[in-house]
Protein backbone atom coordinates (compact mmCIF):
# COMPACT_ATOMS: atom_id res chain seq x y z
CA UNK A 1 0.00 0.00 0.00
CA UNK A 2 1.45 3.30 -0.90
CA UNK A 3 1.81 6.29 2.08
CA UNK A 4 -1.00 9.26 1.71
CA UNK A 5 1.86 11.44 0.80
CA UNK A 6 2.66 9.44 -2.33
CA UNK A 7 -1.01 9.13 -3.45
CA UNK A 8 -1.23 13.26 -3.09
CA UNK A 9 1.66 13.41 -5.18
CA UNK A 10 0.85 10.95 -7.98
CA UNK A 11 -2.67 13.02 -7.84
CA UNK A 12 -0.98 16.20 -7.77
CA UNK A 13 1.69 15.80 -10.49
CA UNK A 14 0.38 13.40 -12.79
CA UNK A 15 -1.37 15.90 -14.91
CA UNK A 16 1.65 17.31 -15.30
CA UNK A 17 3.93 14.30 -16.63
CA UNK A 18 0.78 14.03 -18.73
CA UNK A 19 0.93 17.51 -19.90
CA UNK A 20 4.38 16.93 -20.59
CA UNK A 21 3.95 13.69 -22.60
CA UNK A 22 0.95 15.34 -24.27
CA UNK A 23 3.11 18.43 -25.51
CA UNK A 24 6.26 16.02 -27.20
CA UNK A 25 3.58 14.11 -29.62
CA UNK A 26 4.15 15.50 -32.93
CA UNK A 27 7.65 16.60 -31.95
CA UNK A 28 9.46 13.60 -30.48
CA UNK A 29 9.48 9.90 -30.31
CA UNK A 30 10.64 9.22 -27.12
CA UNK A 31 10.01 11.09 -23.46
CA UNK A 32 12.97 10.38 -21.21
CA UNK A 33 13.70 11.54 -17.82
CA UNK A 34 15.81 11.17 -14.77
CA UNK A 35 14.64 10.11 -11.54
CA UNK A 36 16.22 11.34 -8.70
CA UNK A 37 15.21 8.79 -6.02
CA UNK A 38 13.23 5.37 -5.56
CA UNK A 39 10.03 6.84 -4.88
CA UNK A 40 10.41 9.16 -7.99
CA UNK A 41 11.20 5.78 -10.46
CA UNK A 42 8.01 4.00 -8.91
CA UNK A 43 6.13 7.11 -9.93
CA UNK A 44 7.12 7.13 -12.80
CA UNK A 45 6.56 3.70 -13.53
CA UNK A 46 2.88 4.06 -12.19
CA UNK A 47 2.24 6.37 -15.00
CA UNK A 48 3.78 3.81 -17.92
CA UNK A 49 7.50 4.84 -18.13
CA UNK A 50 10.07 1.84 -18.80
CA UNK A 51 13.41 1.92 -17.11
CA UNK A 52 15.81 2.51 -19.50
CA UNK A 53 19.94 1.69 -19.49
CA UNK A 54 20.45 4.86 -21.38
CA UNK A 55 23.29 6.67 -20.23
CA UNK A 56 21.46 10.16 -19.50
CA UNK A 57 17.92 8.30 -18.45
CA UNK A 58 16.46 6.52 -16.25
CA UNK A 59 12.73 6.14 -17.78
CA UNK A 60 11.33 6.60 -21.00
CA UNK A 61 8.23 6.33 -23.17
CA UNK A 62 7.49 6.27 -26.69
CA UNK A 63 5.32 9.15 -28.01
CA UNK A 64 3.34 9.48 -31.54
CA UNK A 65 5.74 11.66 -33.84
CA UNK A 66 5.23 14.05 -36.55
CA UNK A 67 4.77 11.89 -40.00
Amino acid sequence: MMPATTLVRLTTLGPEVEALRGGAEGHFRVVRLRAASPEAATFYRFLGFADTTEPDATHSIPVTPTR
